[in-house]
């Protein structure tokens, strides 16, 4: 899944698949377009991990505030 709002205005995309190392794990990946491409990764494990993945992705891109792109430096 991705939690696309690039488009929208937002400098945040959100990714959402199945660790590769590790199977049953499942990895959010957030790309900061307006902070140098910065990654943040967040790992979810155990019962639902899927389940809380999808669900930390709709939060963080119902929640992103809406911010100006700037170059950081």
């Amino acid at each position: 899944m991705r939690g696309d709002r690039f488009g929208s205005g937002a400098v945040m995309d959100w990714f959402c698949f199945e660790d590769k190392l590790y199977a049953g794990d499942w990895r959010v990946e957030g790309r900061d377009y307006g902070n140098d491409g910065r990654v943040y990764v967040v790992i979810f494990s155990g019962p639902n991990a899927h389940e809380r993945a999808l669900e930390y992705v709709n939060w963080k891109t119902e929640s992103e505030v809406r911010r100006p792109f700037r170059k950081a430096g």
